[in-house]
Parts: structure tokens; C-alpha cells; sequence
């Protein structure tokens, strides 16, 4: 079975999400005043554009299979010799995805020029091979870049995450385990797999999908939800180095020796990412050094905004100015400001700028005092004046 109408529809989602998640980051990147961050988010903008634009050149090429359509679904032989129209499609399809990824390799945030221009040099040699090899070992090369991509990504994560503050640390967890996601799903829809018709067609679209969703959840999601890095990364990195092992099994039982070498390669550097993010993470949480700290890994998180009406609603309604959920005396911290905080995120707050949104005052007066940078609105003193004798009143 080649497709059927559900998978198709389930595609034009996936697309479409995959899209919006590129204009996320091209969106994002505007608001960024540092080249090197800026450049960085139009890398991940133009990776996920690309990936729409090569799942609707593979979608088109399905079209050019020779088979017959019965029941509500297509049959064909992707390995027909009268196929040649869906192999030039395919070798479209990857060398704009080559293209594409040579763009992203030059935006990666990298100190050594050297090791950029190895990874450049690499990319190259993979695009032209792709360009001038016949269609099927074009696409058999492509195989291999794909695998190259995601491991350079996955790498270059682990370097990110060492530049960040503790408190940013659990993003790379979520944009690791969402693109692992995406390189499943792209496995899952490649002709080797399809051809064997052993997992039903929905799932590559699925996956492309939920990959995409959870590669934007930083984005969407206020970062106090997940400033705990430790948990984050026990969780989402032991769940995606077993479902690596999973599809490692998969390969073996379907015969596929060489989708089980580069699966065992990518567990491997999967054990090495988890390894030293679990000790970077435990050694600053304990360590009393202060250490300065890029925090690239800060362009994908949502900024925070507060505003009057933010403040008001806090206080009138006593619910926590961060979830906005229901505070009581006995769960609550109420700042010299009289604004309200949930124990939770008052807790979160304290290890992460350890100052109140409003006032700046110190959760923690034993901790330094960090002011968030993405708190772009701040109230000015009359309203605060205004706040307290209201408070005073009530």
C-alpha cells in the first residue's frame, strides 16, 4: 500500500504544522537584537520550512507510482522500472533538503571555525553526491546526510545546554526528544520501509506531527512550567534513547543491516548526550561557583509579559500571577508588593531569577537576585502605590 486518503489528509497537517513552526522561529528571530542568535532561529525556521517543502515533493511523487486503486487505498511497486518519474521526485525533494540544511550548518552558534567548516565541507560533499549519483543511490547517500543532520543537531544541543543556565538546561530535552520524533517519522515514510508494508501508513505522518508540536512547546509554553532541567532530562532522554533501541530492534527484524548500524551509532552518541547533560546539570546544581553563561538555549523559550491588568486580577481575584490558578494563606507567597504567587512558582521563581515580577523584590534574600530579561513590561511606581492602599483596603 502506497497511500490512502486518511494518511494523505493526516500529511497536509503535518505540513501545515510544519510550517507554522517555521514561521515561529523566522517570527522569533525578529525579536532578537544578537546576529548570532537571530541567525540561529532562521536556521530552525528554514530546517522546518524545508521539511514542508520536501514532505509535499514526496507526497507529489507517490502520485507517480504505476498501481491500482482498490478499497479506499493505493497499491503499487515503489521499485517498478516504470517508477523513474518518483525517483527524479525524490531527488528533488532531497537536494533541496541538502540545500537547506547547508544554510542551517552555517547559522549553528559554533566557537571553532574550524569545526564549522568541516561540518560545511561534509554537507557539500553530500549535496553533490546527491546531485550527480543515479536517483536510487542518490536517495540510499541521502539516508546517511539525514542521520548526519540529526546527530550534528543533537550534538551541537548538548554544547547549547553547557552554555545555559541551570534553569534553561530541560529546553534541550524537548527540542532533543521532538526532533527525534521527526527523525523517526521520516524514517517510517522513507521507500525501504514503505515498500515492506509493515507499519501502517499513518504513523510517519503522526509522528511528523507530534515532532513538530513538541519542537514548539518552548515557544508557547512559559519556561517556570519547566526550569526543573534534571527531571526533564531523566525523562525525555531515557524515553528517547528506548525508542531509539526499539526501532534499532525494528531495523533487525526487517533485515535492514544498514538502518541498524546507523541506529546503534545514534543510540550511542544518544548515551553520550544524556550522560554529560546529567553531569553538567547535577554539577551545577550542587556547585556554589557562579559561572556566566550564554543562554543560547534562551531564544526558544516564551517571554514573559506582565502588564497592569496582569496585577490587578492577581489581586482582586487572589490567584497566582504566573498559572493564574487559586492560591489560599496556606499555599500562598504574598510580596511586599502584595502581588500573589501559587507555592509552586514562587518556589520556581526563587531558583530562577529570584525576584518578583512586579517589584523585583527577592524571594530568597540568602540568593542573588537575577532579573529576567524577557520581562519586557514592567508597571511603574504610581500604580504600584495604587496596588498597596487598594491591598491595604481589602
Amino acid at each position: 500500500m502506497i497511500w490512502n486518503p486518511i494518511e494523505r489528509f493526516l500529511w497536509g497537517l503535518a505540513t501545515a504544522i510544519l510550517i507554522l513552526c517555521g514561521l515561529l522561529y523566522f517570527k522569533r528571530s525578529l525579536e532578537r537584537d544578537d546576529n548570532k542568535e537571530r541567525n540561529y532561529l532562521i536556521g530552525f525556521g528554514i530546517v522546518f520550512i524545508s521539511m514542508a517543502i520536501t514532505r509535499c515533493i514526496f507526497i507529489l511523487a507517490d502520485l507517480q507510482i504505476q498501481g491500482h486503486f482498490i478499497d479506499n487505498a493505493f497499491y503499487g511497486d515503489i521499485y517498478a522500472s516504470n517508477n523513474s518519474n518518483y525517483w527524479i521526485m525524490i531527488k528533488t525533494g532531497n537536494i533541496i533538503w541538502n540545500i537547506c540544511v547547508l544554510i542551517f550548518l552555517f547559522t549553528l552558534p559554533l566557537n571553532s571555525k574550524r569545526i564549522k567548516y568541516t561540518l560545511l565541507t561534509i554537507q557539500f560533499v553530500f549535496l553533490l553526491l546527491i546531485i550527480f549519483t543515479p536517483d536510487q543511490i542518490s536517495h540510499e547517500i541521502d539516508s546517511i546526510e539525514v542521520i548526519f543532520f540529526f546527530l550534528v543537531f543533537y550534538i551541537n544541543l548538548i554544547s547549547l545546554t553547557k552554555k545555559s543556565r541551570l534553569e534553561l538546561k530541560g529546553i534541550s530535552s524537548i527540542l532533543l526528544f521532538g526532533m527525534n520524533i521527526h527523525l523517526i517519522g521520516v524514517i517510517f515514510y522513507s521507500p525501504e520501509i514503505k515498500s515492506l508494508n509493515t507499519a501502517p501508513l499513518i504513523l510517519a505522518p503522526l509522528l511528523t506531527l507530534i515532532g513538530s508540536l513538541i519542537s514548539i512547546i518552548p515557544m508557547i509554553i512559559k519556561q517556570i512550567y519547566y526550569t526543573n532541567a534534571l527531571k526533564f532530562w531523566l525523562v525525555l532522554g531515557i524515553t528517547t534513547i528506548v525508542i531509539s533501541s526499539f526501532m534499532a530492534f525494528y531495523f533487525i527484524y526487517l533485515g535492514l543491516i544498514v538502518f541498524f548500524i546507523l541506529a546503534i551509532i545514534s543510540i550511542l552518541i544518544l548515551i553520550y548526550i544524556f550522560y554529560q547533560a546529567i553531569i553538567n546539570i547535577e554539577f551545577e546544581a550542587k556547585s556554589d561557583i557562579e559561572v556566566e553563561h550564554e543562554d543560547m538555549l534562551g531564544i526558544f523559550t516564551r517571554p514573559d509579559k506582565i502588564n497592569e491588568e496582569d496585577i490587578s486580577l492577581s489581586i482582586e481575584k487572589k490567584i497566582c500571577l504566573v498559572c493564574k490558578g487559586k492560591v489560599s494563606r496556606f499555599n500562598s507567597y504574598i510580596c511586599e508588593c502584595y502581588v500573589l504567587y501559587c507555592e509552586k512558582c514562587a518556589q520556581a521563581l526563587s531558583n530562577l531569577e529570584n525576584a518578583c515580577w512586579v517589584c523585583n523584590a527577592p524571594f530568597d534574600e540568602s540568593k542573588p537576585v537575577k532579573e529576567y530579561k524577557n520581562i519586557e513590561e514592567k508597571t511603574d511606581a504610581g500604580f504600584l502605590d495604587m496596588i498597596k492602599k487598594n491591598s491595604k483596603v481589602n
